[in-house]
C-alpha cells in the first residue's frame, strides 16, 4: 500500500488494519499522530521519512511483530510512548 502525498497522518487512521503488512510513508509526510498505527497485527518494519518531525503517543501500539523501525531524520520528536 502506498499512502498518497499527505503532510499527516492522522490519529487512528490505520487502527485495527489487520491486514496492513507492507506500506510505504511519502516524502511529504511531516506528523504521524498518536494510535495512527494502534493494532496492526501483521506490520513488520516501518521506515519514517527523514520530512517527518514528530511521532505521537501510541502511534505504533499493540504492533507485535513490528521488528525494525527506520527513523531517517535526527530532528524529529518522538513520544516516549510512541511504540509502547
Amino acid at each position: 500500500m502506498t499512502i498518497p502525498p499527505a503532510v499527516t497522518v492522522r490519529q487512528s487512521t490505520f487502527q485495527q488494519f489487520s491486514s496492513l503488512a507492507k506500506f510505504s510513508l511519502p516524502p511529504s509526510l511531516l506528523t504521524i499522530a498518536g494510535f495512527a498505527f494502534d493494532q496492526c497485527s501483521t506490520l513488520p518494519v516501518v521506515a519514517v521519512p527523514a520530512s517527518v518531525r514528530s511521532i505521537g503517543v501510541h502511534a505504533f501500539i499493540n504492533c507485535s511483530p513490528l521488528a525494525p523501525v527506520a527513523i531517517a531524520s535526527r530532528d524529529i520528536d518522538i513520544d516516549r510512548f510512541a511504540f509502547d
